[in-house]
């Protein structure tokens, strides 16, 4: 996809999410480099209580 594509779609996204955004607002994409073929997870000790039940929660959303 094009990065106006893109620069549009987003604008698109926020404005249905009720976000004021001008169409002249400054946009820009950042790559994130490199991917690596190890394993990785993503985790947030601050929102889960941690406990047993709730790893297995999360696990079966996925």
């Amino acid at each position: 996809m094009a990065a106006g594509a893109n620069r549009e779609r987003l604008i698109e996204t926020l404005r249905s999410q009720g976000f004021k955004v001008s169409n002249d607002v400054k946009i820009e994409f950042e790559g994130i480099g490199n991917f690596s073929r190890t394993l990785h997870f993503i985790v947030s000790s601050g929102a889960l209580r941690r406990r047993r039940e709730d790893w297995e929660g999360l696990i079966r959303d996925l």
